[in-house]
């Protein structure tokens, strides 16, 4: 149980820095990059700006002059792609790297297969008329390759951090969960010694009031409050050893001991125990299922889980009901479905129906002698057992309960279908 929770705590707070580590890496790396294509865009328009005077416009063509002196007195001009085009969009001359042969009438980036560019570009005017376009391309080689580098740099860092992180938050974990399990543990030891003590006076209290019965109906005295003291004592007898079950089930230290049990064998022997009682209702009890179905367990606590199931379906399934055990199994998990006709449970109790003492119709459940621990004592075993239990239920049509447990193995023989009443 406390392993489980230090997992779920350690995925948890990985997971949720994974979503920050992820959300403040990329925002940063769009910041880088709006920051480098702010620089290129920065040395386009200084190259723009000073190769101004290096244009002529020549019976209304554009045109550059003296052009090779000028980049053999500024090399650096030679990185970019300086093209000029007519007012019609034809390439009238290049210099400098090679670029796209492509006027762009608005600042963009241009990719394909062999190269990828960011381009500014901008008008020649003359008298008001456009007379050409003069365009500067710089290759994003560089800057892509640095946004490369940085994505796997980051990518790296992130997978050693998460790494560190889960190392370090189990380890929290188990330290934050620590004092939660002695509480706990504490509180198991409480009631289980608490439990122990009180079974010896209950028994002899138990022993005497049915002693002192028989010796006032000898002496034919009424006997009515004696009669109610017994059932209260009963039930209180039934109630510490269910938390008496119920400590020893959740025991974190002290796993219950386990051995190769036939489920499908386990739950014929419930059904034939209890189908007096159902037949006293006439109910219909049926098993569907496959004859052999094993799975590493406790045949006690199984036996018990059952007897609970069906007590339940019983309890909560009026005369002429029925109820269906059907038994799956794969090469994973067996699968064990008890439904019923009964009275259903409503949606809003069915969040707490495995809760200790809680009863969803009190007075009924009362006076059916339940303890409102079945179901917890139900949920418990599943769990010791590695398994899940759940419940599907609509009031006025009856539950289902469906307990999954992981398979041992199984016979492969066809289903069979016994009716026990």
């Amino acid at each position: 149980m406390f392993q489980d929770l230090r997992w779920r705590i350690t995925l948890m707070f990985v997971g949720l820095s994974a979503i920050i580590y992820i959300a403040l890496t990329v925002l940063g790396l769009i910041i880088f990059e709006h920051g480098l294509n702010a620089s290129l865009d920065k040395q386009l328009k200084v190259v723009l700006s000073e190769i101004g005077h290096a244009i002529d416009i020549d019976n209304g063509t554009p045109k550059f002059r003296d052009w090779i002196r000028t980049v053999q007195t500024e090399p650096p001009r030679s990185l970019a792609t300086i093209q000029l085009f007519d007012s019609t969009g034809h390439l009238l001359e290049h210099y400098g790297a090679a670029g796209v042969k492509q006027l762009f009438h608005t600042s963009s980036e241009s990719h394909n297969e062999n190269k990828s560019v960011r381009v500014l570009c901008s008008p020649i005017m003359l008298n008001r008329v456009t007379r050409g376009f003069v365009q500067i391309q710089l290759s994003t080689r560089e800057r892509d390759q640095a946004l490369s580098e940085l994505q796997w740099d980051a990518c790296l860092i992130g997978i050693l951090f998460l790494f560190a992180l889960s190392v370090t938050s189990y380890w929290i974990a188990k330290r934050v969960t620590r004092p939660i399990q002695d509480s706990i543990q504490i509180l198991q030891s409480f009631v289980a010694d608490a439990s122990h003590e009180l079974n010896t006076p209950l028994t002899i209290l138990q022993a005497r009031i049915e002693s002192l019965e028989r010796k006032l109906s000898k002496l034919g005295i009424q006997q009515e409050d004696l009669t109610i003291a017994a059932k209260s004592l009963e039930r209180l007898n039934q109630v510490v050893n269910d938390l008496l079950l119920l400590s020893e089930v959740e025991d974190p230290i002290s796993e219950i001991s386990k051995t190769q049990v036939n489920i499908s064998s386990l739950i014929h022997q419930v059904a034939n125990e209890m189908k007096d009682r159902f037949a006293a209702k006439s109910i219909t009890l049926t098993i569907h299922g496959i004859p052999e179905i094993f799975v590493n367990g406790n045949s006690e606590a199984l036996h018990r889980l059952f007897c609970n199931l069906l007590e339940n379906a019983l309890r909560y399934t009026d005369e002429h009901g029925q109820v269906n055990v059907s038994l799956d199994s794969s090469d994973k998990d067996t699968r064990i479905t008890i439904e019923d006709t009964g009275i259903g449970i409503p949606a809003e109790s069915l969040p707490r129906i495995f809760d200790r003492f809680f009863r969803v119709d009190k007075s009924r459940s009362r006076a059916s002698g339940g303890t409102g621990l079945g179901l917890a004592i139900v949920k418990a075993i599943a769990d010791a057992h590695h398994g899940t239990i759940s419940v599907q239920s609509q009031p006025g049509h009856g539950s289902r309960f469906t307990v999954i447990v992981p398979s041992l193995y199984h016979h492969r023989s066809k289903k069979k279908v016994i009716s026990l009443l």
